[in-house]
């Protein structure tokens, strides 16, 4: 709960500095590429999360050695 509760304090403290940033050396338009950017990159990982996850429940389980 712990690194969850800091990392949207992370988030509250980055944000608006990163957001400034950009703002004023690249131009507004580039908060909004970079969410996009973001965005992309977590769908890519979730969509390989989903896959490792679907392959691991395909495989059979191992069975112990029967003596």
């Amino acid at each position: 709960m712990g690194v969850y509760s800091l990392t949207w304090g992370l988030g509250f403290g980055l944000g608006p500095v990163m957001g400034g940033f950009l703002n004023d050396n690249l131009a507004p338009v580039a908060i909004w590429y970079s969410g996009l950017g973001m965005g992309l990159v977590a769908v890519l990982g979730f969509a390989l999360l989903a896959r490792v996850l679907r392959a691991q429940e395909t495989e059979p389980a191992p069975t112990s050695p029967q003596s």
